[in-house]
């Protein structure tokens, strides 16, 4: 199991292990399980070698938990996106048949964390809503969301955006990275993909249309191609023959008597 570094300090505020006080006068308490917890940070500071056997500064408690690293990133992107309701979503647009992908801002109204929908069937990381707008907000370290989870989204029609958060350290220059976060969720364009969105949907059926529609004339014009390729054979061809008919003609019609007066030998025509 990773090690813990974010916690909650009892004002509900995120703090890293650097910024509190030793064992349990840190006053802080689990992101997943509420418990108290004890800060394993006497004499350590970020960036400093540890001595031998030492383990770097952590949170610890005496129940068992299922808190990560990985949940020290979840803990800290809900945190900026509660504060902030502000995200960058991916934004599609057709030029030509080809889709051009861009970031928009957008800041919501409302937010929720770790509750379950409306109808009790998924429990997304955040839900986001601005008027009738509702998005379901999903964070990835390691675990993406899975093949059930996806049809349940399909089925509901709720537009979800999948945010890989690999990219951001939880902690810089000892607290914890809140700026690197807003900055990635706000303006980043990568690592960000719809799990679900009606209109990108309907956006890749008309790429699919045009590029279909693309193919079907590049066939066409092949299939033009080589039928001008097959007039123009014919017509050399008949040309041939024509050139062909024409040259007997005039060898059969040609005196001879007046070509060997004028000192042609008829055995040049011999071969004919």
């Amino acid at each position: 199991m990773k090690l813990r570094q974010l916690a909650i300090n009892k004002g509900g505020i995120l703090v890293s292990i650097y910024n509190v006080l030793p064992g349990k006068k840190c006053n802080c308490f689990c992101g997943d399980c509420n418990a108290p917890l004890v800060a394993k940070n006497k004499g350590k500071q970020k960036g400093l070698p540890l001595s031998d056997g030492q383990k770097a500064a952590h949170f610890a408690h005496k129940n068992e938990c299922s808190y990560t690293k990985e949940s020290d990133l979840h803990l800290l992107a809900k945190e900026v996106l509660k504060s902030s309701m502000k995200l960058g979503l991916p934004e599609y647009s057709l030029s030509g048949s080809s889709l051009i992908k861009t970031v928009k801002p957008v800041q919501f109204t409302g937010v929720k964390l770790e509750c379950f929908n409306e109808t009790g069937e998924i429990k997304p990381d955040a839900i986001l809503t601005k008027g009738d707008v509702v998005l379901f907000v999903e964070f990835y370290k390691t675990n993406v969301v899975d093949f059930e989870k996806r049809k349940k989204i399909e089925r509901l029609g709720i537009p979800t955006i999948e945010i890989d958060i690999n990219s951001i350290e939880p902690i810089a220059d000892g607290s914890p990275n809140f700026e690197g976060m807003q900055q990635f969720l706000e303006e980043e364009i990568n690592g960000k993909e719809w799990v679900f969105n009606k209109k990108l949907s309907d956006l890749y059926q008309i790429q699919f249309n045009l590029l279909d529609e693309q193919k079907e004339k590049q066939i066409k014009k092949q299939e033009k191609q080589q039928e001008l390729t097959e007039e123009l054979r014919i017509f050399r061809e008949a040309q041939k023959r024509e050139d062909e008919f024409q040259y007997n003609n005039w060898f059969q019609n040609l005196n001879k008597k007046e070509l060997r007066a004028k000192g042609f030998p008829l055995s040049i025509f011999s071969c004919f």
